[in-house]
């Protein structure tokens, strides 16, 4: 009986921590595949290895680079993803809700949003020159669109009968907005949002790679160029550090307002 309970427990625990521990022992395959990969190679100056990047990530920690970089990157990342979601899910609320502003602004929503945002980056250079203005008007650029269409999605896929039933009861159309439609676009909303994170962080790496002298993305593209690919896989890591970690933060969210919903 101990040993079915002590197997139970167990099991239970496991399945709590099961996306994880499925996660990270994928990741720690990959690095093994890896590491044995770029010992059975001769000339491993293109795919480098585990063991030579844990060194660059030490030596660029130590000396500050790591840090200053990822500031820099984040520094640029938030305020373009924040601007765009102060601006985007308003006006996805707005457009979703009310037909004559949707069919208004619609053409140009979906036009930059299958437009390739990056062809903008010259004007953007010309209006704002280079720098971190360009970079965060960039990651603006990239962010916005998809969480402005999910946004339009979740409001227009709300039950009309949930509607229907808050007016019956004499609610307000603000009321109905806010205590109907809102809390059932959430999904969409937090959808859009995870999309529009991602989207913003390429958004922020391409814009360093030309328009600034610090960043992670400033140093994929000189480690590159300079074929010191332990050095730039390090920020590559990086990068893929802060996308999962503030995707992770977005999930958790919107699992938090989900008891939010009606």
């Amino acid at each position: 009986m101990t040993g079915a309970t002590t197997r139970s427990a167990l099991y239970r625990w496991y399945e709590r921590r099961e996306a994880w521990i499925l996660g990270l022992g994928g990741l720690i395959g990959l690095g093994l595949i890896w590491q044995i990969g770029s010992l059975m190679m001769k000339d491993n100056i293109f795919i480098s290895s585990p063991s030579l990047v844990f060194q660059a990530a030490i030596q660029q920690f130590q000396s500050g680079q790591l840090m200053s970089d990822t500031l820099v990157s984040l520094g640029e990342l938030i305020p373009g993803f924040l601007l765009a979601v102060v601006i985007g899910v308003p006006l996805g609320l707005v457009m979703g809700r009310y037909r004559l502003v949707e069919y208004s602004l619609d053409p140009y929503v979906w036009f930059f949003y299958s437009a390739p945002i990056v062809a903008f980056y010259p004007i953007l250079i010309m209006w704002l020159g280079l720098g971190t203005k360009t970079i965060i008007a960039l990651t603006f650029l990239f962010a916005i669109f998809p969480i402005i269409a999910n946004t339009i999605v979740g409001v227009q896929e709300v039950e009309r009968v949930l509607i229907r039933a808050a007016r019956s009861f004499g609610a307000s159309d603000l009321q109905i907005f806010v205590q109907v439609i809102l809390p059932a676009s959430v999904p969409a909303i937090a959808a859009g949002l995870r999309l529009g994170f991602g989207r913003a962080l390429i958004g922020t790496v391409v814009g360093e790679f030309f328009g600034t002298n610090a960043g992670l993305g400033y140093r994929i593209a000189v480690y590159g160029t300079e074929m010191q690919v332990g050095e730039m896989f390090v920020s590559v890591v990086m990068v893929m550090i802060i996308g999962v970690g503030v995707l992770q933060v977005l999930r958790w969210l919107e699992s938090y307002v989900e008891a939010w919903r009606p």
